[in-house]
């Protein structure tokens, strides 16, 4: 695991992705708590704790502890992703043979906060560029603030019109991969995390291959 942190740190893509989290997100934060330099630190503790006589053991208790936390009925949350309005008032007969489980399970499990709520006021704004031995290309993340709200009567055309730039073929497909600037772009809108994120990756001419999206965006804008 340690071998792999250090193939990810000549990964471009890997290493932008750290830079922005740590830029934008709490310390706190799963994006940083899992991040490959977290876990260098960790691992390398481990294996220290692993050289102690009674390093084993001790690890293998924390490992017992964490199963049974995770395995916990009280610690599970269960996600039902669709259109559950539509529907039909038959569609939950074959539950009511199941034992209810209002009595068996707390219900005092706190909401998850989305990952916006873990942005840093100083998210925005900041810009950085870093050099990385033994990357040959180019990689450019950038950031802007965006929806938050999945009910949003925006959200829908915001997310149409970042599909239609990026799509096979589509503009940028044409104007940026097919012209040789960039090998791969994308241009998403995310409530959860609530950023609007354009991305160039493994690109031979960055400043060329931003300055044609920014071109590209603008000119598909209606201004009023």
């Amino acid at each position: 695991m340690i071998n792999d942190v250090n193939r990810m740190k000549r990964e471009g893509r890997c290493v932008t992705k750290l830079l922005l989290r740590h830029m934008s997100l709490t310390q706190d934060s799963n994006k940083n708590l899992g991040s490959m330099v977290t876990q260098l630190k960790f691992l390398n503790e481990l294996q220290e704790r692993l050289k102690a006589p009674e390093g084993s053991s001790a690890i293998l208790d924390d490992m017992i502890k964490i199963k049974e936390y995770l395995s916990d009925p009280a610690h599970l949350r269960l996600f039902i992703h669709g259109d559950v309005s539509s529907l039909s008032k038959d569609s939950w007969k074959e539950l009511e043979g199941f034992p209810s489980l209002d009595n068996a399970l707390p219900c005092s499990l706190p909401p998850i906060p989305p990952s916006y709520s873990q942005l840093l006021p100083t998210a925005y704004g900041q810009s950085l560029i870093a050099g990385v031995g033994g990357v040959e290309s180019n990689y450019l993340t950038q950031c802007l603030p965006c929806i938050t709200d999945y009910s949003h009567p925006d959200l829908p055309s915001i997310m149409i019109f970042a599909e239609y730039l990026a799509t096979l073929e589509g503009p940028m497909w044409r104007q940026i991969r097919g012209m040789g600037l960039s090998y791969h772009y994308s241009l998403t809108a995310s409530p959860e995390t609530g950023h609007l994120t354009f991305v160039l990756y493994k690109s031979s001419q960055l400043v060329q291959a931003y300055e044609v999206a920014r071109d590209i965006v603008v000119s598909h804008m209606i201004i009023t």
